[in-house]
């Protein structure tokens, strides 16, 4: 352990960023370039929104992470609703379609996924404003879209959908089967009938949903545990 403070100052004072681990601390120096939109977000739709004298660089649109490669492909055009449709990464792909919405427009986002994916149904699940606390209060929320369609042979099919607290736009997959949007968005979350009244709260990250029960509820899926 270095015990001169002193010397831990000016080295602290000098650097971007640091990762910090028992016996070792990996120390960043500060980026020679920054982009950042209007919200004071890393984004740039140009070049690296983040850049080291090194050359080493991260891309971000309004404060998402996305990859190089993919970055490159919407730049070029060459971006294609295969590659969309195989990234796991919803963040990811959210920020993919905000980029080449930026770029291109409304318009080509529905060529992009029309041209594959064809809208079968909608489901819009309007909640009063005393349930919209916390959020961009929006009219997209509560709005669903299921498409389906064929890519390489393959049926799929993915839920439009859109975040309540900042309002980006997600596509979900879900079951080929599903017919209405309704089910189909209902099929991401699902719990045990004997516990559906015993949920104390629901919190989502992605297509993750995280459950809390009561004490009642969770001895209750214990014991239907058992049973089976």
């Amino acid at each position: 352990m270095n015990k001169d403070w002193r010397n831990w100052v000016d080295w602290s004072s000098a650097s971007f960023m640091s990762i910090q681990l028992e016996g070792l601390c990996i120390v960043s120096n500060f980026p020679n370039v920054i982009h950042r939109n209007d919200n004071n977000d890393l984004h740039s739709v140009e070049e690296y929104a983040i850049s080291f004298n090194d050359g080493y660089g991260i891309h971000y649109i309004n404060g998402k992470y996305i990859p190089e490669d993919i970055f490159k492909q919407i730049k070029s055009n060459e971006f294609k609703l295969e590659s969309f449709l195989k990234e796991p990464n919803e963040e990811i792909k959210s920020a993919a379609i905000e980029m080449m919405q930026i770029i291109n427009g409304d318009a080509f986002l529905v060529r992009f996924f029309g041209n594959n994916l064809k809208e079968v149904d909608s489901y819009v699940d309007k909640k009063e404003a005393k349930y919209l606390k916390g959020t961009t209060s929006g009219m997209n929320i509560g709005v669903y879209t299921l498409y389906k369609g064929n890519i390489n042979g393959d049926s799929i099919a993915y839920v439009q959908c859109y975040c309540p607290s900042t309002d980006r736009m997600f596509f979900l997959g879900v079951e080929p089967t599903h017919r209405t949007a309704k089910n189909a968005i209902a099929s991401l979350y699902r719990v045990p009938t004997i516990a559906k009244d015993d949920i104390k709260s629901i919190s989502r990250q992605g297509e993750r949903f995280f459950t809390a029960f009561t004490e009642e509820g969770y001895n209750k899926i214990k014991t239907s545990k058992k049973n089976n």
